[in-house]
């Protein structure tokens, strides 16, 4: 078959996260003409490392060219400078039988040879594609690190004056019928003899500085242009296959490109580890979870697809940002914003036990914040409790984990098809969240949090809205102060520890109909606020109108415009531990890191490393379907790394 990378000898990364859509074990080298290996490389190059680009550049004039001077002349520079444009560009002039145009982007390419662009022969970049995949020893890790850093071999390499004069020996053969598309024939001819002159003399340099070479590139670009081959690319299926093969390859994120500084926790879903991103030094918590375990039922892939969209449509400070979602055959991976304060079930240890009224005013500020914006999505949380609430390290509230979000109606925003993310851009209709009708909505939450709605909604076709985030609200207050449930002083079913023939609602519904259990001291604003907060009417229940909740006595001075902007200084600070710059990663790459949960989590001693890859197996390609809107990787976080690149 040709195979050129090896799956038996694959790195642990592979085994237990999957490959990242960027192998070449298919290809079948000794099938191809001769004349399309170069263009082969090109395209197996782009597509084996992590590229930063625009979508359109601006580039200098090229002596009297001016790319800029409109849109088809910029837009063809810029097909002729990357990778993929040339090969699909190539693919185009042979498909369609142009043996001119295919000599023209030839030439144009080995011309790009001689004044910077440096491209290895495919056997090479094969070569080197294996080396990658496979076991490579700690040593030579950051030499093999990105294929990048190994295309400037042929400018290193002692033999690259050889291959510079190979190619322009190809380049000569060819020169002959440039007359075709080229007018200026004392151009060709001047080239022609600086070019014999240098391989005669087996001169590299001469070659690369043979007469007016960029002279040549812009006949070689105005024949383009001029014989329509620009246009009828444009038009063509190649175009088609180059655009979405340009949005897989460029602007991507792999778990390639962070350091695995540290784990933060385990879950149903999977696992959470704080990383670091390569290029930026930016922290993240990245959740990186089996769709396999997805599959399997544990979570459903419609769940897990739903707290990405939420996470990614939601603009408040208040709910937790998601910087970038990405996969690979076996994981997907969302990159969150790092909340270094903890929960604030943590920050109630710190602080105590407990958080005084004003602290908690100020938290339950900020979440009914977090809640009214996502009641403007029409989304319902579900499961708001201390646990899924996070501090950043300046004290300000954060709501988490939006797995149990539901939709239930439109949202108030405009053009809610092309809902806005979090980075500015509009987001697909396909992209939206289905609206559910009343019957569909179910019982879901934790338990001593569930509004009385709730617990009959499996039973009932009425559904429920938003007041039954409020009554979590109401539970989350008390607790915050007094550090348990309203309901009952038996701390035992207050924590939720149940027998294993207990049902959690029947329970929670006899709590409800008991009166609340307030603490005598209670101050009346508290009061008055956890009584509103937990009516047992819905309709009735402190929120429904959240100007009116704002304007309680409970939050008196505190100006909402300001804290949502983040302009009021948080009256709890966490206590966490600085990251310096120059940390170094707790784990050599993703499958170290993924397997020590493995040998720390207790469960897991008894598979290993296996339980770990069978957890994390192959998914079949029919199921991969169902992550396809997965990924999302916003222009905010590309442009410090398309700066970079443009530089």
């Amino acid at each position: 078959m040709g195979c050129t990378c090896s799956s038996e000898n694959s790195s642990p990364e592979n085994d237990i996260v999957g490959g990242v859509g960027r192998t070449t074990n298919m290809l079948k080298e000794e099938e191809l003409p001769e004349e399309r290996k170069p263009m082969v490389a090109l395209e197996v190059a782009a597509s084996r490392q992590t590229k930063y680009r625009r979508k359109v550049r601006k580039y200098k004039s090229n002596l009297d060219l001016d790319y800029n001077s409109n849109k088809d002349y910029n837009h063809l520079r810029n097909l002729l400078d990357e990778p993929l444009g040339i090969f699909y560009l190539f693919e185009f002039a042979q498909e369609k039988e142009l043996p001119d145009a295919k000599q023209v982007i030839h030439v144009w390419l080995g011309i790009d040879s001689f004044t910077g662009l440096r491209n290895l022969p495919l056997d090479e970049i094969l070569e080197l594609a294996k080396q990658q995949d496979e076991a490579i020893a700690p040593e030579a890790k950051e030499e093999h690190e990105t294929l990048m850093n190994t295309i400037d071999f042929f400018a290193q390499n002692p033999s690259s004056d050889t291959k510079v004069v190979e190619t322009a020996k190809y380049i000569l053969e060819i020169l002959s019928d440039m007359s075709k598309f080229c007018s200026e024939e004392s151009l060709l001819k001047a080239c022609r003899q600086d070019l014999e002159s240098g391989i005669v003399e087996n001169n590299a340099n001469k070659i690369r500085n043979a007469v007016n070479p960029r002279k040549l590139q812009n006949r070689l670009f105005l024949y383009l242009i001029e014989n329509g081959i620009h246009e009828k690319f444009l038009q063509h299926s190649e175009y088609k296959r180059y655009k979405f093969k340009f949005s897989k390859v460029y602007n991507t994120i792999s778990h390639r490109d962070f350091d695995f500084m540290h784990p933060l926790g385990k879950g149903s879903f999977g696992r959470v580890l704080r990383v670091r991103k390569k290029t930026s030094g930016a922290q993240y918590a990245l959740k990186v979870m089996s769709k396999q375990k997805i599959l399997s039922g544990a979570e459903s892939a419609e769940q897990v697809t739903i707290e990405r969209n939420v996470l990614v449509q939601c603009t408040s400070p208040s709910i937790v940002r998601t910087l970038f979602c990405f996969q690979t055959s076996r994981a997907l991976f969302l990159a969150l914003e790092c909340l270094e304060g903890g929960t604030l079930v943590e920050g109630m240890r710190l602080a105590g036990g407990a958080f005084d009224q004003q602290q908690t005013s100020f938290i339950v500020g900020q979440i009914i914040l977090g809640l009214e914006h996502l009641h403007k999505h029409g989304i319902l949380y579900r499961d708001l409790k201390p646990a899924n609430v996070m501090l950043d390290r300046f004290g300000n509230a954060v709501l988490t984990d939006m797995g149990l979000c539901a939709k239930f109606r439109d949202s108030e925003f405009p053009k809610e098809h092309g809902a806005i993310s979090n980075s500015g851009q509009k987001l697909s209709k396909r992209k939206s969240m289905s609206i559910l009708k009343p019957e569909d909505i179910k019982c879901v939450g934790t338990y001593g949090f569930r509004a009385p709605e709730v617990l009959i909604a499996s039973d009932s076709d009425a559904g429920y809205g938003p007041p039954v985030d409020y009554w979590a609200l109401g539970v989350t207050t008390f607790y915050l102060m007094y550090g348990n449930l309203p309901f009952s002083k038996k701390p035992a079913r207050a924590s939720g520890i149940l027998g294993p023939q207990t049902n959690p609602k029947v329970i929670e519904k006899k709590m409800h109909k008991e009166p609340l259990c307030l603490p005598r001291d209670i101050e009346p604003d508290t009061k008055s606020l956890v009584e509103g907060l937990l009516c047992l009417d819905a309709e009735k229940r402190l929120g429904n109108n959240v100007d009116e909740l704002k304007s309680h006595p409970f939050f008196s001075g505190l100006d909402f415009e300001k804290l949502d902007n983040r302009e009021l200084k948080p009256v709890y600070r966490p206590k966490f531990d600085e990251y310096p710059d120059d940390e170094t990663p707790q784990f050599s790459g993703l499958a170290e890191a993924m397997t020590n949960f493995a040998h720390d989590n207790v469960l897991e001693l008894f598979g290993g490393e296996n339980e770990m890859q069978d957890e994390y197996s192959h998914v079949g390609r029919s199921n991969q379907k169902l992550f396809r809107e997965w990924d999302f990787v916003p222009d905010s976080l590309l442009e410090p790394e398309w700066r970079k690149e443009d530089s």
